[in-house]
């Protein structure tokens, strides 16, 4: 019996781009429900919210496909990666399709419903940010990664930074149980579009600059590898990774004390 060639058909990349594909398309059907359906959640809507994070979650396979295809081939087609796709995309899917079957009751649930729900919920971040912290460090390991290393940094910093304050924050949202620190009164200022609160703190703010922390860190890291190279570029993904996750711990901070985005 042949033996399954993982190096030339990296199974991992194709599980991540694939999941993110299925992302977009729940996404898509996501809207749709949007359009004759309305659920109010936190002076939002809880449909729109659910696309938002659906595309989210789109984004972050296709950022953590994208790191894998920069790795050699041993790395590339590792069962270890392998398996860390299955578990994060099984996760992934799961939650969303958890979120979409569960509607609005999920915001205005029984005593016993709400631990489960946040249960599945907390159990899914961990398994999606463990497994973006993990692919950061098989990164940092690789010694043969085809990435120029400004990029090689940005990544690493990118994934194993982001999603240890993706978790940090995810802790905070868990330990409240929702997004406001403060009673957001009905028809509230909000952030266009994003929704969040500009009446009172809510930690959505801080938890979005965490989450895509793991794709602005290495986009500034390309950016940089290709504008100046060597130490230049080095010094600028190490500046500015560390602006952005200050300014993330600051909305943080900020958040918990109350105090809206503006």
């Amino acid at each position: 019996m042949p033996s399954l060639d993982l190096t030339s058909s990296p199974f991992a990349e194709k599980t991540l781009r694939y999941t993110g594909l299925c992302l977009l398309g729940i996404a898509a059907v996501t809207a749709t429900v949007d359009l004759f359906d309305d659920i109010p959640m936190g002076g939002a809507d809880f449909w729109s919210r659910l696309v938002k994070f659906q595309l989210s979650l789109a984004v972050h396979f296709f950022t953590l496909a994208l790191v894998i295809q920069t790795m050699n081939g041993a790395w590339r087609g590792s069962w270890t990666l392998a398996g860390l796709a299955i578990v994060t995309a099984a996760a992934g899917l799961g939650e969303a399709l958890w979120m979409m079957a569960l509607g609005g009751v999920s915001f205005a649930p029984s005593p016993a419903l709400a631990r489960f729900t946040y249960g599945i919920m907390g159990a899914g971040a961990v398994a999606i940010m463990g497994s973006a912290f993990l692919v950061g460090l098989a990164e940092a390991f690789d010694p043969r990664s085809r990435a120029a290393s400004p990029l090689r940094l940005a990544v690493v910093i990118g994934l194993v930074g982001g999603a240890a304050l993706t978790l940090l924050v995810g802790a905070a949202l868990g330990a409240r149980g929702g997004s406001h620190v403060g009673v957001h009164p009905p028809g509230g200022a909000v952030v266009p579009f994003l929704g969040w609160s500009l009446v009172v703190g809510d930690l959505r703010t801080p938890y979005f600059f965490a989450l895509h922390s793991m794709q602005v860190v290495p986009l500034w890291g390309w950016l940089a590898a290709r504008l100046f190279g060597g130490g230049m570029a080095v010094a600028l993904v190490i500046g500015g990774a560390a602006a952005w996750m200050a300014l993330t711990l600051f909305l943080l901070e900020r958040a918990l004390r109350g105090v809206p985005l503006f």
